[in-house]
């Protein structure tokens, strides 16, 4: 379906997996202040040292090296993206002395200070984001995959980011719901998104990122859809036979769907169902140009990449193709939806095409 997105982030090659340089030495780990909350499995690389720190926990080699001094307070941002208030627990990261003859800088127990770093608790809790400005906040929230508890709060997040789209209002303001008033039509819009967010839950992928779905995107894998008979009744879509208009029901059942089908058929041919279908993307306005259209494309590209799957979409506004093509997308072909309101113009699709990109590896120099 539609895709409604406002936002650039300069092109990256993120396909490729990075290499990590050979890891040489072993670190200790020395804990200053015993936190039995510290996680449990860490992997630090430095790069020339590729230091590796496994199964951390509080007490592991506190015997063999004296306390770290004291560090300043630091707030770092948590793996899944939720800007967190930070409880930290100081390590010191300490090498053993090499071999060679060279006197080592200290003689403490000799080893030599390398670097202090700080984890985050895993208990610590949801807070605000003010230590990071919004950007810089932004650079660190990751995708999720979300499921039905969080149903409603993403089709929140997508009926705000398409509430000035033409295709999302197509079979709600039709010339026989003129008598309905606009909270009446925003309602109905709300429960429209929470339908097919139900359904994609179901068969497809909901991606979320920041703080409070700031950023949602619903994929359809490969072979999968959510227009069928079985995910229109388990996740209510059936009742917007009852909640539309006459008009509007032909336009969402009959047109929208059927158009939608047969044009994507059109463009991938036999590939169509080894596809994978963005059918919305969308983004709050306060956090628009933060990246996240850009990861949550990502998300999936990077997949389907790996298995040469070509990733397809139908963008309704016309600022939207500049975009998708700095994601990988190709323009293909434009249609119109026709049963349009008396003196209205038919309302196009942009239909794209990303094809999957082949990545080489890159030589390191050190092939023998």
């Amino acid at each position: 379906m539609a895709s409604s997105i406002l936002m650039s982030n300069s092109k990256q090659n993120s396909n490729c997996a990075m290499v990590a340089p050979a890891a040489s030495l072993l670190s200790t780990i020395t804990n200053s202040k015993p936190n039995p909350t510290s996680n449990s499995n860490c992997t630090l690389v430095i790069e020339n040292q590729a230091l590796k720190v496994t199964n951390l926990t509080p007490d592991v080699a506190a015997a063999s090296a004296p306390p770290a001094p004291p560090a300043p307070p630091h707030s770092a941002p948590p793996s899944d993206g939720k800007s967190r208030t930070v409880n930290t627990t100081t390590l010191s990261v300490v090498i053993p002395p090499s071999t060679s003859s060279k006197p080592p800088i200290n003689d403490v127990q000799q080893m030599i200070l390398v670097k202090e770093v700080q984890l985050p608790s895993p208990s610590s809790s949801r807070s605000s984001t003010s230590n990071f400005s919004s950007k810089e906040a932004g650079k660190h929230h990751q995708v999720r995959v979300v499921g039905w508890k969080e149903c409603k709060a993403v089709a929140r997040t997508l009926a705000e980011a398409f509430k000035d789209d033409d295709v999302s209002f197509y079979f709600l303001r039709t010339d026989d719901a003129a008598h309905r008033s606009e909270a009446e039509l925003w309602k109905l819009h709300v429960k429209v998104c929470e339908y097919v967010v139900a359904a994609h839950c179901m068969h497809g992928l909901v991606l979320s990122i920041g703080e409070n779905h700031e950023g949602v995107a619903l994929w359809m894998p490969p072979s999968k859809d959510y227009d069928d008979v079985w995910s229109i009744f388990r996740s209510g879509m059936w009742r917007l036979y009852y909640q539309l208009t006459k008009e509007g029901r032909r336009r969402y059942f009959q047109e929208t769907f059927k158009l939608a089908a047969q044009t994507k058929m059109d463009v991938l041919g036999d590939r169509d169902a080894s596809s994978w279908y963005l059918t919305f993307l969308g983004t709050l306005p306060a956090a628009r140009g933060l990246g996240y259209a850009r990861k949550l494309v990502e998300y999936v590209t990077k997949m389907a990449d790996a298995t040469g799957a070509p990733c397809y979409l139908e963008s309704s506004h016309p600022h939207n193709r500049k975009i998708y093509e700095r994601f990988g997308f190709d323009f293909k072909r434009q249609v119109h939806l026709t049963r349009v309101n008396r003196g209205t113009n038919p309302i196009p699709w942009d239909i794209m095409v990303r094809e999957p990109v082949v990545c080489t590896s890159v030589p390191t120099g050190k092939e023998a």
